[in-house]
């Protein structure tokens, strides 16, 4: 059965139909429900052939606060017939609509739902519902250079080591199941006597597609004798990075100075990473150990008649994972 309206159709009480009802241009206005029995309960068509032209619902707001509406509807073009089912129920506070993949609706948290911070080289596994992640990758700091012993009239300057690479990235991990994580070591001080620092150990996220990787900072450069004033060799480099959206240098290490032989002599501090400064000068001794990860180490130092002298060591480097629902 079917009903065919071609004007304007009005209905005080209610409507049931348990075939089809056609509506042509002018529309029907209904003060009561409209009752179907029908699978195809309501088809909206296209009223147009132009893009943008595809059948619309409207939900008015009251008369009194003006003629604007809220609505739906269906795209240009859809790669498939497709029904939502709603969920059975009320979500909590802050939930949100989610969907399985296949039309059928649920309400489930959304947003930042857990945090995995590595700091040692091991495997990142997806957790249940996680679909995208930011992963910060440090690379580890550069360890400063260590003194040589010194006579009279002679000063010993070591440079410090340079900070870390950093690389970040959102990354779509629907499709990943696990990645491996590589954490770069921190690079060693130099030993006592004219010996540069070690380079720190570079820091890899490896999916198996993406790779981010944020390399060591290089150790900063051992401090033989020579007569004061004088300053240090070479400070170690800052660490590249690559494969981020962002990726971000270690800062270098900075050079050991020294006015006089007698007074006072200052080994180069480290380099500074993503997380804060390298270690802070030495002065008349060892080298300090970077305190942030991927710090720089920074160099020894010695004023006349004084013993070798080692480099602190670089910071370790780090990788979190924010995981996003």
């Amino acid at each position: 059965q079917m009903l065919h309206v071609f004007g304007r159709g009005y209905i005080g009480s209610h409507l049931d139909i348990s075939g089809q009802l056609l509506l042509g241009t002018s529309g029907i206005d209904s003060t009561g429900p409209i009752v179907s029995s029908v699978q195809r309960a309501f088809e909206l068509g296209p009223f147009g052939t132009l893009a943008g032209q595809t059948g619309e619902t409207r939900f008015l707001e009251l008369a009194a606060n003006g003629a604007n509406y809220v609505g739906f509807k269906a795209a240009d073009a859809l790669a498939a017939s497709l029904i939502w089912t709603l969920p059975s129920g009320d979500g909590t506070a802050n939930q949100a609509l989610q969907t399985n993949g296949s039309g059928v609706l649920s309400w489930g948290a959304s947003g930042l739902a857990s945090v995995q911070v590595f700091t040692a080289s091991g495997t990142w596994t997806r957790p249940a519902g996680i679909t995208k992640v930011i992963m910060e990758v440090q690379g580890g700091g550069g360890g400063g250079g260590g003194s040589a012993a010194t006579g009279v009239s002679e000063v010993a300057l070591a440079s410090g080591g340079g900070g870390g690479g950093y690389s970040t990235r959102l990354l779509d991990v629907s499709t990943i199941t696990s990645s491996t994580i590589t954490i770069g070591a921190s690079g060693a001080g130099g030993v006592a006597g004219n010996n540069a620092g070690a380079t720190g150990g570079n820091s890899s996220w490896a999916d198996g597609t993406n790779t981010i990787t944020a390399n060591g900072g290089a150790g900063g450069a051992g401090g033989p004798t020579s007569a004061a004033p004088t300053s240090s060799s070479a400070p170690g480099s800052g660490g590249t990075a690559s494969g981020g959206t962002v990726n971000v240098s270690g800062g270098t290490g900075i050079h050991g100075f020294a006015v006089s032989a007698t007074t006072s002599a200052r080994g180069g501090s480290g380099g500074s990473s993503r997380w804060g400064a390298g270690a802070a000068m030495s002065e008349v001794a060892a080298g300090s150990a970077g305190s942030v990860y991927g710090g720089g180490g920074s160099g020894a130092s010695a004023i006349q008649s004084n013993v070798a002298q080692a480099g602190g060591a670089g910071g370790a480097g780090l990788i979190t994972v924010w995981e996003y629902r």
